[in-house]
């Protein structure tokens, strides 16, 4: 009896082990992908020559379609801008955060990669569409502005 509930115990131990590296795997892969987003912006902010931002040039992994979608969006309505139900949506928790926007990157309607982005990083708070936007047709304007009485950064559409 005891042999049988140490093994049960090691295997629940290994799971949550499992769980555990999973999760962190998955937020060292957004903080990788968010400070890609934000070297970008810097150096688009820094440049004053070039004021866009390309897409396809900072996420180089393949995929067809960007999403973005703002903070408190709701699961249905991403589900329903991307065609497709997407089980992963929920653990973003873009539907409670308010501090973040998050990117889909999809190919052949499947979801290859996300990213949840802060705001103070680049604000898409102000574009009319949550896409999709094409690969080729994937260049944000980058412009600094006042959030309040906050120095922001904003996103549009280009």
């Amino acid at each position: 009896m005891e042999k049988g509930r140490s093994s049960t115990n090691l295997s629940i131990q290994l799971f949550i082990l499992f769980i555990v590296i999973s999760c962190s795997s998955r937020q060292d892969q957004n903080i990788q992908l968010e400070h890609r987003f934000k070297e970008r912006v810097n150096q688009v902010i820094e440049n004053k020559t070039d004021s866009l931002i390309h897409f396809q040039e900072v996420y180089t992994f393949q995929w067809d379609k960007m999403y973005v979608f703002n903070p408190y969006t709701s699961l249905d309505t991403i589900n329903l801008k991307l065609g497709f139900v997407w089980k992963g949506a929920k653990n973003t928790l873009i539907d409670k955060d308010v501090e973040s926007n998050l990117l889909v990157f999809v190919r052949n309607m499947e979801v290859v990669e996300y990213v949840m982005i802060r705001r103070g990083f680049g604000d898409f708070y102000k574009i009319k569409s949550n896409g999709p936007f094409l690969r080729s047709q994937s260049s944000f304007l980058v412009q600094k502005g006042k959030f309040g009485d906050q120095n922001w950064i904003f996103l549009y559409k280009h």
